[in-house]
């Protein structure tokens, strides 16, 4: 097999793992605590995909500024050419 039947196959392969590990942490801890943490986990995941989205546009928004005064956000420490 080459290398992009084995991507395809883990990219499959994926999903059923995802849904037997919970499926045994359901039947571990209980269904609706599997539930819980699943959308514990997944609300975690959307505030820090949040605050790191809110801090990449921030900066591009100072970027944007900078680039539109063109001029270096500091002084240059040397003379130039």
């Amino acid at each position: 097999m080459n290398v992009a039947k084995w991507l395809l196959l883990a990219l499959l392969a994926l999903p059923i793992m995802e849904l037997a590990v919970f499926i045994a942490v359901a039947g571990a801890i209980g269904f609706l605590w599997a539930l819980a943490l699943v959308a514990a986990t997944s609300l975690a995941g959307a505030m820090v995909l949040r605050h790191a989205g809110g801090n990449h546009i921030a900066r591009v928004r100072v970027a944007k500024v900078w680039a539109k005064a063109a001029s270096p956000p500091c002084k240059p420490t040397a003379p130039g050419p």
